[in-house]
C-alpha cells in the first residue's frame, strides 16, 4: 500500500505496541490507522470513534468485508463530556491523528483522552505544524497531565507521544 504523505505503518512502529493492548482511534474517519492498529493488536481491541456517521459507515463496511473482529465502532462527539463513552482509566493507547486542527475545543478532547487512559497510558498526536503549533500544543497537554516521551517530524507533520502521569 502506498501513502502519499504519511506512512501509518512507520508512525505506528514508533510506539511500543503489545498484542493485547486496548486502544482507541479518536476521530478515526474511514479507519486507515484503525485497521493497521488492529492488525498489530491481534489479541487486543481498537475502538474507532468519530462524530461523522458516514465515515463510520464506510469503516463498518470494511470491518465486515475484512472479517475483522477486534474493532468496535462508537459514534460520538469527543468534545462532549465523556465523549468517547469508554470507562475511566481503561485504555493503553489513544491515537489522535489529524483531528485537533478541525476542533473548536482541543482541551476537551485531550482531557477525554486523559480520562480514558490508564496511568502511564500513551497518547499519540500527529498534526500538521502549519495548522497546530507544536510547542503550544505540548504546553497544553502538559498542563492537562501528560508528559512528552517522544517527539518527531515527518514533512510538515509533527508527532508527539505523551504518557499520562
Amino acid at each position: 500500500m502506498s501513502y502519499s504523505f504519511l506512512d501509518p505503518i512507520e508512525i505506528l512502529d514508533r510506539l511500543n505496541l503489545k498484542p493485547d493492548m486496548l486502544a482507541a482511534d479518536f476521530g478515526s474517519g474511514h479507519g486507515i490507522f484503525t485497521f493497521l492498529l488492529a492488525e498489530k493488536l491481534k489479541d487486543g481491541l481498537v475502538y474507532a470513534i468519530d462524530v461523522q456517521k458516514s465515515a463510520l459507515s464506510v469503516l463498518n463496511s470494511s470491518i465486515v468485508s475484512n472479517k475483522t473482529n477486534n474493532i468496535q465502532i462508537i459514534h460520538s462527539n469527543l468534545e462532549a463530556k465523556n465523549g468517547s463513552q469508554l470507562q475511566d482509566s481503561f485504555l493503553d493507547l489513544v491515537l489522535l491523528i489529524n483531528v485537533l486542527f478541525q476542533t473548536e475545543n482541543k482541551d476537551a478532547i485531550i482531557n477525554e483522552a486523559k480520562r480514558a487512559l490508564k496511568k502511564e497510558g500513551n497518547l499519540l498526536v500527529l498534526e500538521n505544524e502549519k495548522l497546530i503549533i507544536p510547542r503550544e500544543f505540548k504546553k497544553m497537554a502538559e498542563e492537562i497531565g501528560f508528559s512528552v516521551k517522544k517527539h518527531f517530524k515527518i514533512g510538515d507533520y509533527f508527532g508527539m507521544v505523551f504518557e499520562k502521569i
